[in-house]
């Protein structure tokens, strides 16, 4: 992948985000498995699973795991991450 500025991503982009990351964008989970804290936008203190298919949101955290996320909605939030892993293809 390549590291690209969040404001060069677009809709349907793929991203990957590692362990301690935060998922900078709403978007679907298209490979990958992690844990993710969604507690800053749930208030739920227990991570979640995400695997193929399921809905992520951006400003929650990868506690362990890495997935590849298509981007359904840019965020606009600026605590999120400004930088990117594009995944190629």
């Amino acid at each position: 992948g390549a590291i690209i500025p969040i404001e060069a991503l677009r809709v349907g982009s793929k991203i990957r985000v590692q362990t301690g990351k935060v998922i900078p964008v709403d978007g679907v989970v298209a490979d990958g498995e992690a844990t993710v804290n969604e507690s800053s936008m749930t208030g739920e203190p227990l991570p979640v699973l995400k695997r193929e298919g399921i809905s992520v949101y951006a400003g929650t955290v990868i506690e362990e795991g890495s997935i590849v996320v298509t981007v359904r909605q840019l965020a606009s939030n600026t605590k999120i991450s400004k930088i990117v892993d594009l995944e190629g293809g």
